[in-house]
């Protein structure tokens, strides 16, 4: 993982998902029922995040658990012209966890950039 103040860039980050492939991805619990109640295969999931396409943007998260901390990333990917799927992933050494998918329109994809 990265020190506190270090934030990866698009191109960086697109890098680091390179070194994973569908058998080293694995999705918590939580986000496997998230997906079925929001109605998102997870083939889509695996297709955007191994896609030669790069995410539309990207956010670093640092989650508290307990004293230390899990770092994670916001990755937006356009499905459509009027929808995006946001994930949200945690890379570690030999597995790429995604914690969430999320699908939302463009103008909430907006307010959700403009918020964070």
């Amino acid at each position: 993982m990265c020190s506190e103040d270090m934030e990866l860039t698009t191109s960086e980050v697109v890098e680091r998902l390179r070194n994973y492939d569908e058998t080293r991805c694995e999705f918590t619990l939580y986000c496997r029922a998230r997906m079925q109640k929001r109605g998102i295969d997870e083939e889509i999931v695996k297709q955007m995040l191994f896609s030669s396409k790069p995410p539309l943007y990207v956010k670093r998260q640092l989650l508290p658990l307990g004293n230390l901390s899990e770092e994670r990333y916001k990755l937006i990917f356009s499905l459509s012209g009027r929808y995006s799927l946001i994930i949200i992933v945690a890379f570690y050494h030999n597995l790429l966890k995604v914690v969430n998918t999320i699908k939302t329109s463009k103008k909430l994809d907006k307010l959700w950039k403009r918020k964070t």
